[in-house]
């Protein structure tokens, strides 16, 4: 009994010791979030020569679940998304935020865990086709290389509006 009152004091003890402390090991002001604000303008500029230059030629990118993509895979999104929609713009993470606000963007240095860089905010858009304004939260990932390019990508997100207004742009070009 005494064993398993030690382990169920000491355990989130030994969790928590995995946190890294804020004051040391993250920050929003840094070349890495820097990077990734850039990245999120190259974006909504649809510049894929820009982008491409901070993803590494085998990026893993995991769009909503695990099935990996690559680099080619989201290109050919970014793509369809500026076909399908107009108005692309991010804006804060928080349903009150201006729509000049910023997304949220802070880099975590996980020692040899590495280099973790997170945004979240709020996709907006028109879509072309039926001129519907569609607002989707998403949280992006992205897990940086000793080179200081994306190895990784993980996007968390519901993909279902954008997705149906894709296949309405879709039909109306067949």
């Amino acid at each position: 009994m005494k064993s398993l009152l030690l382990i169920a004091t000491f355990f989130p003890l030994l969790t928590f010791a995995q946190i890294p402390e804020p004051s040391k090991n993250w920050t929003n002001k840094d070349d890495k979030s820097m990077a990734i604000r850039n990245h999120f303008d190259n974006y909504l500029n649809n510049d894929i020569d820009a982008l491409k230059s901070l993803w590494r030629p085998d990026l893993k990118i995991y769009l909503t679940d695990y099935t990996e993509s690559g680099l080619q895979d989201i290109v050919n999104l970014i793509s369809i998304q500026h076909d399908a929609f107009e108005n692309i713009s991010f804006s804060g993470p928080l349903k009150n935020s201006t729509p000049d606000s910023k997304m949220a963007i802070f880099t975590i240095n996980f020692g040899l865990g590495g280099y973790w860089t997170y945004a979240w905010g709020r996709w907006t858009a028109t879509g072309k086709t039926s001129g519907k304004n569609i607002e989707v939260p998403v949280n992006i990932v992205f897990h940086w290389d000793d080179q200081g390019k994306i190895k990784d990508e993980y996007h968390f997100y519901s993909p279902s509006l954008i997705n149906e207004e894709i296949e309405k742009f879709q039909s109306s070009i067949n």
